[in-house]
Parts: C-alpha cells; sequence; structure tokens
C-alpha cells in the first residue's frame, strides 16, 4: 500500500487525470465491488488532492462510475454493509444525489432509490426518506417551473388507502407528526382537485361524513365542482374567474398563475385554451409562461408538436390554431436555428413527400397560402442545405415531366441553386 502512495504523490506531480489513475488501479475491472476494493480508498484520496490542485476542472465520481442507476444501488447496498466501506458508500451516495439534480432527475423517479422502500412500505419508517426529503427541497429550489409536492411524487407507490395509513401512523409519532399532518391536508387538497367524492374520501380514510375533516373536505369539493365545470375551459371567462376565485380564497399562497393552472389543467387543455382565446386578458401571458416552463424542462419542439397533436391534421396541418403556437414555441426554444428546429420537427412528422403535398395542398387555400409558400422555401433551403438528390426532390414534390406547375418551376431553380452551391432557396 506505502508503494501505491509513493506511485499516488508521483502521478500526482504528472496531473494525471483520475480516470486514468482508475485504470491504472484494476477499478475499472472490480463491477459493482468496486467500493470494497483496498485500492479504492487511495483513489478516493487521490481525487481529492486532484479536485484541490485543479480548482477549476474538478474532477466527478461519476465520470468513471457505471451510468445505470441499479449499478450505483448495488455498489452502495455492498458497501453500506462492511464498516470499512460505509463511508465511500456515503460519498457515493452524494456524488449520485448531485448528478440527479444537475440532470433535473424528477424526485418520484428516485424515491425507490434513495429510501430503499418497497412498495406500500412506510416512508417515514425508512432511514434514507429524510435524504429523498432534502432531496425533494433542493430540486424544487432548483427547478422552481417544475416544482413537486410529497403527494404526488409518492402516490405511484401507494394506493390512496394504504398512503392514509401511513399518514395516521406518522401522525402518532412525535417527530413526524407535523409533516404526516401537512401531508394530509395535501392529499386532501389533491382529491378535491381530481373531485373524488365525499363518500369515496370518507371510505378511504374510514372516517364517518359528519366528522370534522370530513366537513372541511366537502367545503373544498364542492367548491372545486363549482369551478371545475366542464373539467375545461369552454367558455374564455372562466379563465379569469378561476384565477380571480382562487387567489381570494389563497391570499397567503404566492403561486404563479401557470402553477395553478398546471395543478387543475394538462398542458394539452391549457395551450388549446391559449390558442382559441388571444385575444383575452392573460391568456398570451399563460402562453409564455408554458414556453418558459417547457424550455426550463427541455421539451423540444418535437416534444411539444406531439403534445399539440399536430400530426393528427395532417392535410389541414397550417388551418390549424394551434401551428402559430407551436412555431412561436420553436423560436423560444432557439433563436439562431428557427428553420432547422421547425423543418427538422415537420420533416420527422410527415417526412419529405407528405409535407411537400400538404404544403402544396395549403397554397391552394387563401388564408394559409402565404404560410405555405414561405415553408415551402423552408423545404428546399432544408434540401439545398443536406445536398439532396435532385431525383429525389423530384419525386418528393410529385414533379411530372409533362407538367408545367409552379412546383415545376420550383424544382428545376432547385436544380440551378444546387449547382451553385447554394444555402439559402430565395
Amino acid at each position: 500500500m506505502k508503494q501505491y502512495a509513493t506511485n499516488l504523490k508521483g502521478m500526482l506531480i504528472e496531473n494525471k487525470s483520475p480516470t486514468e489513475v482508475f485504470k491504472r488501479f484494476g477499478l475499472d475491472k472490480a463491477g459493482d465491488n468496486v467500493l470494497l476494493n483496498p485500492l479504492f480508498g487511495p483513489w478516493l484520496k487521490y481525487v481529492e488532492a486532484f479536485n484541490k490542485e485543479n480548482p477549476s476542472k474538478k474532477f466527478g465520481l461519476s465520470a468513471v462510475l457505471p451510468n445505470e442507476m441499479w449499478h450505483w444501488e448495488d455498489m452502495i447496498a455492498l458497501a453500506m454493509k462492511n464498516p470499512r466501506t460505509k463511508r465511500y458508500a456515503n460519498i457515493v451516495e452524494a456524488e449520485r444525489t448531485k448528478k440527479w439534480l444537475s440532470e433535473g432527475t424528477l424526485p418520484k423517479n428516485i424515491f425507490v432509490s434513495l429510501t430503499g422502500t418497497k412498495y406500500g412500505d412506510n416512508f417515514f419508517e425508512e432511514p434514507g426518506f429524510r435524504t429523498w426529503l432534502k432531496y425533494l427541497n433542493n430540486f424544487n429550489k432548483m427547478y422552481p417551473e417544475r416544482r413537486m409536492n410529497l403527494i404526488d411524487s409518492v402516490r405511484g407507490y401507494y394506493t390512496d388507502k394504504r398512503l392514509v395509513e401511513i399518514l395516521v401512523l406518522g401522525k402518532s409519532n412525535p417527530k413526524t407528526k407535523v409533516l404526516a399532518t401537512k401531508l394530509e391536508r395535501t392529499l386532501l387538497n389533491t382529491w378535491s382537485r381530481e373531485l373524488k367524492s365525499p363518500d369515496e374520501v370518507s371510505t378511504i380514510m374510514n372516517v364517518e361524513t359528519s366528522s370534522s375533516v370530513m366537513q372541511r373536505y366537502r367545503k373544498r369539493y364542492d367548491w372545486a365542482a363549482t369551478e371545475a365545470g366542464n373539467q375545461q375551459f369552454n367558455n374564455p371567462k372562466r379563465f379569469n374567474d378561476y384565477l380571480n376565485y382562487y387567489k381570494m380564497r389563497n391570499p397567503s399562497v404566492r403561486e404563479q398563475t401557470i402553477s395553478i393552472l398546471r395543478k387543475r389543467y394538462s398542458d394539452e387543455e391549457l395551450i388549446k385554451m391559449t390558442a382559441n382565446y388571444k385575444d383575452i386578458p392573460g391568456a398570451r401571458q399563460v402562453e409564455h409562461d408554458l414556453f418558459v416552463a417547457w424550455k426550463k424542462t427541455k421539451q423540444t419542439p418535437d416534444d411539444i408538436f406531439k403534445l399539440m397533436q399536430l400530426k393528427n391534421t395532417d392535410d389541414k396541418l397550417l388551418e390549424s390554431p394551434l401551428l402559430s403556437t407551436w412555431y412561436m414555441y420553436v423560436k423560444h426554444f432557439t433563436t439562431t436555428n428557427v428553420v432547422e428546429e421547425t423543418m427538422g420537427t415537420l420533416t420527422r412528422s410527415f417526412g419529405n413527400e407528405r409535407l411537400s403535398h400538404i404544403l402544396v395542398a395549403a397554397k391552394n387555400v387563401e388564408s394559409t397560402k402565404q404560410m405555405a409558400e414561405n415553408m415551402q422555401k423552408w423545404q428546399l433551403t432544408t434540401w439545398l442545405r443536406g445536398r439532396e438528390d435532385p431525383a429525389l426532390v423530384k419525386t418528393w414534390m410529385g414533379v411530372r415531366e409533362s407538367m408545367k406547375n409552379p412546383e415545376t418551376l420550383l424544382f428545376e431553380k432547385y436544380v440551378v441553386l444546387l449547382k451553385e452551391g447554394a444555402k439559402v432557396f430565395a
């Protein structure tokens, strides 16, 4: 071991990367037992020394450890059982949590990994619960637009009945009473938004409908049912009415409009509302806030195109009010590659030939003619930049030798521009 210590000093002087040292020690061949390897400790010290010497290019453990989540779980579990390596397990676990946070991993997706909870277990009793709770709080601070509450994060692992049982147990423990009581209120609010009937809630909670908790729930439910109506905005006036009523009832809640709306309505419903009622006060702001939230969660133009179900419009694509809204998001998503992003999504969705036919058909409709002509030029520009074979382009555009129409002229111009090495069809 002394020899390795001497070697480490030499490698540090030579500024060897931790990855190189990791491989030199054979740790890359250790698999899930890597933390148990006697050389892992010395290597970890080397990383600490390296980072101290190179503060501007600090090395993260995730660079050499496996990417798969289950590998990390196995490594940590094995090391936790050994007193000698338990400290290493804690260090690696902290690194894993840091990596998840930087990648924006949702708290609900790592609930089991951090808490060690099996389906239906009482999470209050799990040693990792506090660690996960800390992650949830840090996640909400770092990603306020993606804010998640504890109840929404864990409901996928429990039936509502089992969740109530756990909260009852939590309320009976002085250490978890405050948190469990708060979570019970959150659960009741969630049920009221979902319009879960008082009778159903009474059965789940195993309490009489006349109990104080059920009386409070019925008030929440009655208000939610009145406000929901058809459970979507089929009247533009409801948009402002709902927001004003919510804020009046919850004056102490400092919550953004978009957060309020997304708790009750899906993004698909909201964006359709903004597309149909652009002149309604606040609709433009909701649209903008959705764009900000989507970009923050790395939703690509492809993702939003699917969300809006624009592929289903087919020949009527350019007539859909959602297309212009989607295009506005593309411009919000990128300021330098708008044409590339737009045509990339449309081509992946319809294919070159189908998209070309859609644009040609739209040129014959007065309301979509200008947009279709512009997008057709964008498509031809995309083909120019990709140096697409004229024979393919001819097929995609549906050009026939015996025909003389606008598409034939555009194709002939494409051939000339391609030979000239042009990058833009103008």
